[in-house]
């Protein structure tokens, strides 16, 4: 029998995405066949984000289509939802910072990393 539940993006952000990008969930696969009496709460908490069922929606970004690459998915100090998307194949790529908007269920793209440090993505550093 399967059960779904239904959390906001910033609590699964919190709890199921910080242990996968930690890189917890493989080790916590193995600690998942042990005995309930004695598990740490972390893999408690662990198998229990495994059984829930979580929907899922992707989101492009269509505001900087060079992008291939995502660093720092993290929620910041007020509460939403930042990302980096990157241009790192191609010369002079720059990168983006990203927020999730939950009004309107789409991203906002608030500036060009290069223009705000002054430093042009064909200036040669990294």
């Amino acid at each position: 029998m399967s059960s779904r539940r239904e959390i906001d993006r910033r609590t699964f952000m919190k709890a199921g995405s910080g242990v996968l990008a930690a890189g917890l969930a493989p080790s916590l696969g193995a600690e998942a066949n042990r005995p309930a009496t004695g598990a740490s709460p972390l893999a408690a908490e662990a198998r229990a984000l495994r059984e829930t069922a979580f929907a899922v929606k992707w989101y492009p970004f269509t505001g900087h289509p060079n992008s291939d690459t995502c660093w720092s998915l993290s929620v910041g100090p007020d509460g939403r939802i930042y990302a980096a998307a990157c241009a790192e194949s191609m010369p002079g790529g720059v990168v983006k910072l990203v927020r999730y908007n939950e009004q309107c269920d789409d991203l906002d793209y608030l500036f060009d990393l290069a223009e705000k440090v002054d430093d042009p993505g064909d200036s040669g550093r990294a």
